[in-house]
């Protein structure tokens, strides 16, 4: 997984070069998961066209849109404002994987969002405030459309911790109060979260079904995600 190092978006990266169980990988620059992209020079922007990643889709609310621009909402890029729900911190640890099971559930929002990247004409970039947890699991979402060892879909979501260490840090100064798990990208969260999954929606191809996602955009997703 390579980190895209962006001065100011510490959470930034590809999710290219991840191996499937069939021993494919998903392709790089296809796939990019980040947080708030603010602060980017003309050279960051540059280097995300050079690289063929045209479409943005921008997981906040619309109040937070419109406090926090997205700079990828400029010239050169097909940007796209799709809430979900998992915005606020929750009440205790165990409620975690809960309230992702709340993002999947969305299925409005998860077709609108699977639909979009169907249908962008290149590379996309998913983001939210802290391409944590709502970016997080729209990612898993398409590993397990990959077919993605559970393993490797762990190992992705931990790393948003590392890469935030500084903001969870500054957070927790600021506001110390805060409940330690805050901030942070335990594996257990998202192997709890995959068994709830299972355990609701058996695997990733009824999901997409009750989701009501054509047969075509699952082939074109396919298509952009592996080698």
């Amino acid at each position: 997984m390579r980190r895209i190092l962006c001065k100011n978006v510490s959470n930034m990266r590809d999710i290219g070069g991840i191996q499937t169980k069939s021993g494919h990988f998903i392709k790089e620059y296809r796939f990019i998961r980040s947080n708030l992209p603010v602060n980017i020079d003309q050279s960051e922007k540059e280097f995300l066209l050079e690289k063929k990643i045209t479409t943005v889709i921008d997981l906040r609310e619309p109040d937070d849109v419109k406090n926090n621009p997205n700079d990828l909402n400029s010239e050169g890029f097909f940007y796209y404002n799709i809430p979900t729900k998992g915005s606020g911190f929750p009440e205790s640890e165990e409620l975690i994987p809960l309230g992702y099971i709340e993002i999947i559930n969305d299925f409005e929002s998860i077709r609108k969002i699977l639909t979009r990247i169907a249908e962008a004409p290149d590379g996309v970039l998913i983001n939210c405030n802290a391409g944590k947890d709502r970016t997080g699991i729209i990612i898993m979402l398409l590993l397990l459309i990959a077919d993605v060892d559970e393993k490797e879909i762990c190992e992705d979501y931990e790393i948003s911790a590392t890469n935030l260490y500084e903001q969870i840090k500054a957070l927790h100064e600021k506001y110390s109060d805060l409940p330690s798990f805050v901030g942070q990208s335990k594996k257990e969260y998202i192997l709890k979260t995959l068994s709830l999954f299972k355990e609701k929606f058996d695997n990733i191809d009824h999901y997409l079904k009750l989701v009501a996602l054509d047969d075509e955009n699952i082939r074109k997703i396919k298509n952009k995600l592996l080698k």
